[in-house]
């Protein structure tokens, strides 16, 4: 029923992803599924369950989480080494 269809729905876009970028698509995918889990937990904690508004919630958050995940490079937390180009050595220092 309402999950073939969000499977189906989301399935092209999760295999191309993931041939172009797997161990990131899965890594993306568990980070998002384990805030998932963290967040039905705090609800069932705090509220004593879950209600539909949670639900919506909790599908938005995993979009973030997931693209935030995915898009997060870590390559990107060391500075960047500025190239070397051959004309430019020695006119602006050693």
């Amino acid at each position: 029923g309402q999950y073939a269809l969000a499977v189906v729905t989301a399935l092209p876009f999760l295999l191309w992803i993931g041939a172009v970028a797997p161990v990131r698509t899965a890594a993306a995918i568990v980070t998002a599924a384990l805030v998932g889990f963290v967040f039905l937990r705090h609800l069932k904690r705090r509220l004593g369950g879950v209600t539909g508004d949670c639900l919506g919630a909790l599908c938005y958050i995993g979009q973030v989480v997931f693209l935030l995940a995915l898009a997060a490079d870590p390559a990107a937390a060391s500075p960047p080494v500025p190239p070397q180009v051959p004309w430019t050595t020695g006119l602006l220092g050693p």
